[in-house]
């Protein structure tokens, strides 16, 4: 019996066709994800939420965004009334932030202690609160500065941002609801 040699398999062999345009696209959107992703942390970085000019708090932030959409020069008429009442709110948000660092503390406690946990979570409740409170003399003082026409515009605003997360509709609403000025 004689052995004959049997052809060796060519590593030469070629991808197929769909591969490299495969290859193409996935890294192109892992690229655009990453772009996306860094953006986002850069934005975060370099603009923070609370930059002056801005009045924070939990109350005013559709006030926030509708100012943030205002002309340059009514933004800067707006900014005295804003940064009277910075210091309060400033405040608050610094109490929310401890009281939140001590819940997540109390989650850590080994053993749990429900009876502090509770305590912390309450006094987060509470701090939420008072920032809330403490937010309505200044949204009161931007709104007070705005023509009617930009109120009605807030109206609007606010209506739609509503509307949108499902929270406050309103089946009957005021006239000119539905973004018509009377």
């Amino acid at each position: 019996m004689t052995l004959t040699p049997q052809p060796e398999a060519t590593a030469t062999t070629r991808p197929r066709k769909w591969v490299l345009p495969l290859l193409v696209a996935s890294l192109s959107l892992n690229l655009l994800i990453a772009g996306f992703l860094l953006g986002g942390a850069w934005l975060m970085r370099h603009h923070p939420p609370g930059l002056p000019g801005r009045m924070g708090g939990m109350a005013a932030g559709p006030i926030n965004r509708f100012v943030d959409g205002l002309p340059a020069e009514r933004r800067t008429a707006l900014a005295d009334a804003i940064g009277k009442h910075r210091q309060a709110v400033t405040s608050s948000l610094d109490t929310i932030r401890q009281a939140n660092r001590d819940v997540i503390a109390s989650l850590t406690v080994v053993p749990f202690d429900r009876a502090k946990f509770e305590t912390v979570l309450r006094q987060l409740a509470e701090a939420q609160r008072a920032a809330r409170t403490n937010s309505v003399p200044s949204a009161g003082a931007v709104v007070e500065q705005l023509t009617e026409t930009e109120r009605q515009g807030l109206s609007r605003s606010m209506r739609r941002a509503n509307a949108f997360s499902g929270v406050g509709k309103d089946p009957d609403p005021p006239p000119g609801a539905d973004g018509k000025v009377p």
